[in-house]
């Protein structure tokens, strides 16, 4: 039902966060103090349920989206974007990018089609109807825009661009500031100019007119701030 799939994605979130090796540079990424070790059988049973929640009904949609987004996050190289490797399903996951630490390509051969429907899904979700779906979507979307590492897959680095063009248009169309917030937060998180190619000057545009109209606006709410240190750089906690 319901409630056992918003477990197990909460689940899913929660270990995604404290997976090792993981950056503290974003939320998404912050560990707990005691980080919890991770199989790849385990990891690729995570990856599983947080598709089949992003594709059920509305509020479980939202709590996988944004599990999706934590696990993008959380993504290393060696997790199945290197070529070389040897180990079980069963071997804890490579925090160290070395030669010998993953496992062959084998056992990682669900991760291209993985990253693919979660690439299609935060696509969909960021288009979705129901906005608590669309803000959460944005949330994920910093995850992945946050971490380089997935970037270097194909099928997740040709969706950037489309990405960062509605993340561009959400700041500024959306009537709902939690989806603004998000959004603007989502392209805040991009590490270098490089990444938005030819939307870098649409981005920069509208993110300078969006702190402009704060700016001229006669006072400032707890949403216009909240907006304001989106468009710096600055993350929102979803919800």
């Amino acid at each position: 039902g319901d409630y056992q799939l918003d477990l197990e994605i909460t689940t899913a979130a929660a270990a995604a966060g404290s997976l090792p090796g993981s950056s503290s540079s974003s939320s998404f990424m912050t560990a707990p103090s005691s980080a919890i070790d991770v199989s790849l059988s385990v990891l690729k049973l995570l990856c599983e349920a947080a598709l089949t929640a992003s594709n059920d009904t509305e509020k479980v949609r939202a709590n996988g989206i944004r599990a999706v987004g934590a696990l993008l996050a959380a993504w290393q190289q060696q997790w199945g974007l290197n070529s070389s490797s040897s180990s079980s399903s069963d071997q804890m996951l490579p925090t160290t990018a070395s030669p010998n630490s993953s496992s062959s390509s084998g056992e990682w051969s669900w991760v291209p089609g993985w990253l693919r429907s979660a690439t299609a899904l935060l696509q969909s979700c960021l288009a979705a109807r129901s906005m608590k779906v669309v803000w959460n979507a944005a949330y994920a979307a910093a995850g992945l825009l946050a971490n380089n590492a997935p970037h270097t897959a194909a099928v997740v680095n040709a969706c950037i661009p489309g990405l960062l063009l509605v993340l561009t248009v959400l700041v500024r169309d959306s009537s709902n500031y939690k989806i603004k917030i998000h959004a603007a937060a989502a392209l805040g998180a991009v590490q270098d100019r490089c990444t938005f190619g030819e939307v870098y000057a649409d981005a920069l545009l509208v993110l300078i007119s969006t702190l402009e109209s704060l700016d001229s606006g006669s006072s400032s709410s707890s949403n216009d701030v909240g907006l304001a240190a989106a468009a710096g750089g600055g993350s929102s906690e979803a919800g």
